[in-house]
């Protein structure tokens, strides 16, 4: 949660140029006509992938600039620059990968569904390396491009203390953020009509969710597509029972596992059991423990 305020907050500071250049970054009031909440596209950027379980490995590329190489896996493009280790992006592929693994039981039609959306809605994920920084006015710019054409709800940063949960959570981010949206819209949609949104009202009103966190971010479409997704990622991370074995012990959510939830929140854990199991699993122990190696 901190790193999304920083990042938001990194955005605040690069404006202050705005007045003198208009192009290097993106205004608020721009993004309110083409995005949700600043990061959801609301029109479509592709059509259907041919192959929506695409792995495509890791690619120099110019065309994500800043960035100098992607990967696109199951329908979100990774990318990042040169410093950030070629071992670590294929770690967060088959993250990516185990978590919508294909097999008997599942709703196949809808998985497909979710992963689709994610690649027509330009689902774009930066990996970089520590903290997010765009050293010049030239990287300010690019990223404003990408900000404009992409749907960018979150980073993921290798080196992260918490570096299991740090890559759980920025794809989960994407996938709930811009998959879900689209194709689970009553359910799981960035509108206050939604079941999650519902659920979440109620766990602040129970304290289970502690928002305060959250003040520095101006009340609006903004902040409630923040507090959705990461809403969205205490659930679902709990109902795998993985907070415990690799959470960072805050304070924000009080429901860590799976019994917890079920016995506290109802309406959250419903929700889960509705959709999740049909078109997600939680990725394996062993890929979970190797980002701690």
């Amino acid at each position: 949660m901190k790193k999304i305020i920083v990042l938001l907050l990194c955005l605040a500071v690069f404006c202050v140029g705005c007045a003198t250049n208009k192009n290097s970054i993106v205004e608020e009031s721009e993004l309110k006509e083409t995005h949700i909440g600043r990061a959801v596209l609301k029109e479509s950027g592709k059509e259907l992938a041919n192959n929506i379980y695409e792995d495509s490995g890791i690619i120099q590329t110019n065309e994500y600039k800043p960035f100098t190489k992607k990967m696109v896996v199951y329908g979100i493009t990774f990318v990042a620059k040169d410093n950030v280790s070629d071992e670590f992006m294929l770690k967060v592929a088959k993250t990516m990968k185990e978590m919508f693994i294909q097999k008997e039981g599942m709703d196949l039609k809808l998985q497909e569904k979710v992963l689709q959306n994610l690649y027509k809605y330009n689902a774009l994920l930066p990996v970089v390396k520590g903290e997010f920084n765009l050293a010049s006015a030239e990287e300010k710019e690019a990223f404003s491009k990408l900000e404009r054409e992409n749907s960018i709800c979150d980073i993921i940063m290798e080196g992260s203390e918490h570096q299991t949960l740090e890559v759980v959570e920025h794809i989960l981010h994407t996938v709930t953020d811009v998959g879900f949206h689209y194709a689970l819209t009553d359910e799981w949609g960035l509108t206050k009509d939604s079941i999650v949104y519902k659920s979440m009202k109620e766990a602040i009103d129970k304290k289970y969710y502690n928002i305060d966190g959250y003040e520095d971010i101006p009340k609006g479409s903004t902040k409630e597509r923040i507090l959705i997704q990461e809403f969205a990622y205490w659930v679902i991370s709990s109902a795998w029972n993985i907070q415990e074995p690799y959470g960072l012990g805050e304070e924000e959510w009080m429901l860590k596992n799976r019994e917890i939830l079920k016995e506290s929140l109802p309406s959250a854990y419903n929700l889960f059991e509705m959709n999740i199991p049909k078109i997600m699993t939680v990725p394996s122990k062993e890929t979970l423990d190797s980002f701690n190696k």
